[in-house]
């Protein structure tokens, strides 16, 4: 997941990995052009037999024929509510952070447009291309302020 991220760089986004809060760990987090966005990777073994496929019906998340553990929905968006608090606490600013499930390895089938207001899930090779195709949310100033204060937040607990 780390190389998928770490080429975002030359698209003006900031990559950070590891991230503990209070109640929550993010696996990573992108600061950019598009937004602010978490980011949980998931690794699930394929099925033998059956679908391997992940698919989102409402708010319930599949893997092959099987629900996922219950709560990785709500997991994901309080994670991105979490880091939210934390930038607001510390810039002033609200931000708009979405949260981003990955799957590698997986085909991820397609979100219809509403399901992709609120979260992503993916493939994580389907991430820059995601990223490239959301408009702007924000300039220079705010990637940098949001960027310098996760980073001084992430030296600092």
């Amino acid at each position: 997941m780390g190389q998928y991220l770490e080429g975002l760089r030359t698209d003006g986004y900031q990559v950070f990995h590891d991230i503990t809060g209070p109640n929550f760990n993010l696996d990573h987090v992108v600061i950019g052009p598009g937004g602010i966005f978490t980011i949980e990777t998931k690794a699930y073994s394929k099925p033998k037999r059956g679908n391997p496929q992940i698919s989102f019906q409402g708010q319930t998340l599949t893997i092959g024929d099987h629900p996922t553990e219950p709560n990785l929905i709500s997991q994901a968006k309080d994670q991105a509510n979490g880091l939210g608090n934390i930038l607001k606490e510390s810039t002033g600013q609200g931000y708009g952070i979405k949260p981003v499930i990955v799957f590698p390895g997986w085909f991820v089938a397609p979100l219809s447009a509403q399901q992709k207001e609120t979260l992503w899930i993916l493939n994580p090779k389907a991430l820059p291309s995601c990223l490239k195709r959301t408009p702007t949310q924000l300039n220079p100033e705010q990637i940098h302020l949001a960027a310098y204060h996760l980073s001084r937040y992430c030296r600092t607990s």
